[in-house]
């Protein structure tokens, strides 16, 4: 009778046994899913992270240029008050020559 009860309890340890391994197996293809789940979410985030670099990058360079072509818009304002005070100051040079040259 103890030999009965003795090989039942081995084989509700055995079932037990077997039990508790499937159970870890599904608990570590439930905690490898979620690692794999996190890398990807990782790589994702990288993903994105680099795209916002790429706009950034891209919208610096666009100020950049934005910035040179006010500069050299700058430039020609000045260059064309420049050349309007020299023609008006030719102007007036012409025109007191014209004067002299008619008082003569």
């Amino acid at each position: 009778d103890d030999q009965f009860q003795s090989a039942q309890r081995q084989a509700a340890r055995v079932v037990t046994e077997g039990q508790l391994r499937d159970r870890l197996k599904e608990q570590q293809d439930v905690i490898l899913t979620s690692i794999k789940g996190d890398y990807a979410q990782q790589a994702s985030c990288a993903r994105r992270g680099q795209e916002v670099n790429d706009r950034v990058d891209s919208l610096r360079d666009k100020v950049a240029g934005a910035e040179n072509n006010w500069a050299a818009a700058q430039l020609r304002e000045t260059w064309v008050q420049k050349t309007l005070k020299d023609l008006e100051s030719d102007m007036r040079d012409l025109k007191g020559r014209c004067e002299r040259h008619e008082s003569e």
